[in-house]
């Protein structure tokens, strides 16, 4: 999660989350393991979404791996899901959701980059280094940095547009 300031849209700190969806899931509840997951992940973006009650959200789209071809349906239920907890929490947050694709050709490292790629990419990028560790970052942290960071270089070409409802 990205702070920023208000007038001029820098960085002031960075969060990042991470939360095992299996780990929280209630054994007692008879529901299945996915429908468990997604109610864990509801509340905990709902908890996160009303506590710190941002503006505007910035999301992956899913996306068709050739590796993991039915990972897309999982990540169609995580990134709807959000969605949802997000818009319930705040009706009014903004919601934008970027192609893979897109990111990293906004993180000049084209459109088939690797992991590493993206890294080096990120390393290089001192407003984000200033306040993350990216030596110590996994994958995901990589692409939800890049992902919020694309979203505020569109911020602040086009802050009227990003914010109004």
């Amino acid at each position: 999660m990205y702070k920023l300031d208000p007038v001029n849209f820098n960085i002031i700190s960075i969060e990042t989350y991470y939360i095992n969806l299996d780990y929280l899931v209630d054994p007692t509840l008879f529901i299945d393991q996915m429908s468990s997951r997604l109610m864990v992940l509801y509340n905990y973006i709902f908890n996160l979404m009303s506590f710190y009650k941002p503006l505007v959200i910035f999301m992956e789209a899913s996306f068709l791996n050739v590796k993991y071809p039915l990972a897309v349906i999982q990540l169609s239920q995580y990134i709807s899901t959000i969605g949802l907890a997000s818009r319930t929490a705040n009706f009014y947050t903004k919601i934008l959701v970027y192609p893979p694709r897109y990111v990293k050709k906004m993180m000049a490292v084209g459109g088939n980059a690797d992991k590493n790629a993206m890294l080096a990419s990120v390393d290089n990028i001192p407003e984000i280094t200033k306040h993350v560790d990216v030596t110590l970052v996994t994958e995901h942290v990589v692409d939800a940095l890049c992902i919020g960071y694309v979203g505020i270089l569109e911020l602040r070409e086009r802050p009227l547009y990003l914010l109004s409802v």
